[in-house]
């Protein structure tokens, strides 16, 4: 069946907006369209990393990953919408995937709004998958795991900088349109990682000042 045609399943992230004009089922345009491509280029550099164990160097081609991003229209008195991930190539990436969208926009998010503690938690859960997914491809003996664990805990923090504008625009209606983000995991939704306006005041902070 080509790609196009594929069933996309159950969604792996539901993103909903609170607060403001949120809550009379109103976003800002210009603000909603920042905040989902910023969504879907922290999640597609997210997975290239876990993908490739390194953050992507500068303009490095993104679009060869074997999977695509969907979301559906937003249902009908919500301002919530749901990401699909589309399985391309039958690649394990894309299984794996789905079960760490959520740690890692919550990494990313937290390390840009100064939570070093919080993002390396989330960061954690990410390696641990990223760990499952080389021991499906390949065998690999301790030694090499624990140098290549602290090798790719680096490279989540030098991508870090590469994102952190994109988790600013990722979040561009919280303060304006919305006065929270509720990110919600897709296939339970027991897990939820909430951006409030006062980790966005952060964010833009330490985007101004370059950190």
């Amino acid at each position: 069946m080509p790609a196009q045609e594929r069933e996309i399943g159950v969604p792996i992230l539901t993103i909903r907006y609170e607060g403001g004009l949120a809550d009379s089922h109103q976003l800002n345009l210009r603000h909603l369209g920042r905040s989902l491509i910023g969504i879907e280029r922290l999640i597609t550099i997210g997975l290239f990393a876990l993908d490739r164990g390194r953050a992507p160097r500068r303009r490095e081609h993104l679009s060869n990953l074997p999977f695509e991003i969907r979301a559906s229209a937003p249902k009908r008195g919500s301002v919530g919408i749901e990401l699909f991930l589309v399985n391309l190539a039958g690649d394990i990436l894309a299984i794996i995937a789905s079960k760490v969208i959520l740690s890692l926009i919550g990494g990313l998010v937290s390390r840009a709004a100064g939570k070093e503690k919080d993002a390396r938690s989330h960061f954690e859960k990410v390696e641990l998958e990223r760990i499952r997914l080389d021991r499906e491809r390949i065998e690999r003996d301790r030694e090499w795991e624990s140098h290549r664990h602290a090798e790719v805990m680096k490279h989540y923090e030098l991508m870090e900088q590469r994102v952190q504008v994109l988790v600013k625009e990722a979040v561009s209606p919280v303060g304006h349109s919305c006065e929270a983000m509720l990110f919600l995991n897709g296939t339970n939704g027991r897990q939820s990682f909430q951006v409030d306006f006062e980790m966005v005041r952060a964010i833009r902070a330490r985007v101004r000042r370059g950190q």
